[in-house]
């Protein structure tokens, strides 16, 4: 699900991306970088954070983004910098084969995604064994689940949202054998959302 024009303007500003990097240089702590390895931003929008990765850490980096808007500006603005690829996919049907990055990231994208499963499901398949998922997303209380995915949600917020909550994930991503190498949650907006990041690893 594409954003809209205001949600654009916001992730794409300076100071945005500039949280946004300083929040995955914290959780990069939890993955072991050996300079060979290879990453996949899912949701890379204007590509800031690829490309700082692809520059600091000086791995292969591809972006990937519903939205071609947003992928024509990530491409002009790294045109100098062979490491990083950008192009137009949608997180449910990623166009890689399996096994075939040793990093996913995914950065308060899949809340945009109704289908989140399909898309993790596709996370689990091109992450390598071994590999590391680092996700960041609102996640919402357990008790307001069944408010927030109720049919009169829905209608109001006239967009379909993926409603996770914490044990949702990882349910999910340990019935795909993946271990939890760090996870926290913080309060983010009272009685609405919290805020979910972790670092998982694929196991088998």
């Amino acid at each position: 699900m594409k954003m809209v024009s205001f949600e654009k303007l916001f992730v794409n500003s300076p100071i945005h991306a500039r949280r946004t990097i300083n929040s995955v240089e914290k959780l990069l702590r939890f993955v072991e970088l050996t300079g060979k390895q290879n990453c996949l931003e899912i949701g890379c929008g204007s590509g800031a954070t690829s490309k700082y990765i692809a520059e600091k850490y000086l791995l292969e980096v591809a972006g990937v983004d519903i939205d071609p808007e947003e992928i024509t500006f990530a491409q002009e603005k790294t045109v100098n910098l062979p490491l990083v690829h950008f192009s137009q996919a949608d997180a449910t049907s990623l166009p890689f084969p399996d096994s075939c990055f040793d990093i996913v990231l995914c950065y308060k994208v899949l809340h945009h995604v109704p289908d989140w499963s399909k898309a993790f499901n596709e996370i689990s398949r091109v992450l390598k064994p071994g590999g590391y998922f680092i996700y960041v997303d609102f996640v919402v209380p357990h008790w307001s689940f069944r408010f927030w995915s109720s049919r009169l949600m829905t209608i109001l917020l006239t967009r379909n949202y993926g409603i996770l909550t914490v044990d949702s994930v990882r349910s999910f991503l340990e019935r795909h054998d993946f271990s939890t190498l760090h996870s926290s949650v913080s309060k983010k907006y009272v009685l609405i959302c919290n805020k979910y990041e972790a670092v998982y690893q694929r196991q088998g």
